[in-house]
């Protein structure tokens, strides 16, 4: 059998994207857990990529692993059982707002030049506390935030903050803004402009 020399480049070419496909694929597939900004930053990057090439496995592996892994569980050992469930149910709400925010977000980009940096925000807003009726938990719960900042060529910057919590030493996701969804909602006291 002959294969005409046309065909035997078309076959390589074809052979060379999908080896390249798979490898862009299982690069993102086999990506560690973020611990900090940095790892969190090329986190969302790959998630971001993800999104970009089509590949709706990955984002979706890579965002539900940002997931607490036993919301039961940290809801009890932080909260107490008699909370388990009204937080579970709340927490579940707040995740998958939380991803379609970013797939929203990063549709707003749709440029391969996107530019994604995380900004460590370690002081909560001025003038904002929990409402009084928040759950609180045993003891104090270190809480991540951080400024998420996408530029994207033509279309200036979006700009949003999250919050995230060490589960076993990665982060996973506790909520928008820069509080953990439990404390809500939030008292904003308003200071009169200087005349």
């Amino acid at each position: 059998m002959q294969i005409k020399s046309s065909h035997l480049c078309l076959i390589f070419v074809l052979l060379g994207a999908a080896c390249a496909l798979a490898q862009n694929s299982t690069s993102m597939s086999s990506l560690a857990m973020p611990v900090n900004a940095e790892s969190l930053q090329a986190y969302l990057m790959a998630m971001l990529k993800a999104q970009q090439i089509g590949d709706v496995d990955t984002f979706d592996r890579l965002a539900n692993d940002l997931r607490l892994p036993k919301p039961e569980q940290w809801f009890d050992q932080s909260f107490g059982q008699d909370q388990v469930n009204a937080m579970k149910a709340d927490y579940d709400r707040v995740f998958e707002a939380f991803r379609s925010r970013l797939t929203k977000n990063f549709q707003w980009s749709n440029d391969s030049s996107v530019e994604l940096r995380l900004e460590p925000r370690n002081k909560l807003p001025g003038g904002t506390t929990a409402s009084p009726s928040a759950r609180k938990p045993k003891a104090p719960v270190k809480i991540h935030t951080f400024k998420c900042v996408m530029a994207a060529r033509g279309k200036g910057t979006l700009e949003w903050m999250d919050s995230f919590v060490l589960v076993d030493g990665t982060l996973r996701y506790i909520g928008p803004g820069a509080f953990p969804f439990w404390v809500g909602p939030l008292t904003i006291t308003v200071r009169k402009a200087r005349q």
